[in-house]
């Protein structure tokens, strides 16, 4: 028999961190100490950070290469390519966004957002144009 508390049987073990009402279950918090950095400890992880040389395939130095996005609207491919959206010619942000990225920079979250703002901003331009000119062609 099944309680009304999911699928979980009405009088058998529920798990350590299981939450009444609900089929969820909460994970579990370490209790463990951090270890003690002793010096044996820290000379060792120097040794192991003298190893580290970075990434080595062409993949992994090309993702690499864009872990600077990461806070990037600071960063100058990210301001270039605003200031080209920004003198896109009209009804021409995906075109010009096409031409300026890569296919990696494309795919990328933040330039797809800077995209989707500049198409949002040139769709609200044309409805208040066409708002303050009742729907007439400006010439």
């Amino acid at each position: 028999m099944a309680s009304s508390q999911g699928n979980l049987p009405a009088d058998g073990p529920r798990p350590r961190h299981f939450v009444p009402g609900s089929t969820r279950v909460l994970a579990a918090m370490s209790l463990r100490k951090p270890p003690t950095m002793t010096p044996d400890r820290i000379e060792a992880n120097r040794r192991s950070a003298e190893k580290s040389t970075g990434p080595r395939t062409r993949r992994g130095k090309a993702q690499s290469r864009m872990n600077g996005l990461r806070n990037g609207d600071r960063s100058r491919l990210y301001l270039g390519f605003m200031a080209t959206l920004a003198n896109a010619p009209p009804c021409a942000v995906d075109k010009t966004a096409r031409a300026a990225l890569t296919p990696e920079q494309a795919a990328h979250p933040m330039f797809r957002k800077l995209v989707e703002l500049f198409r949002e901003a040139e769709i609200q331009v044309v409805l208040e144009t066409r708002q303050l000119y009742g729907g007439k062609a400006e010439k």
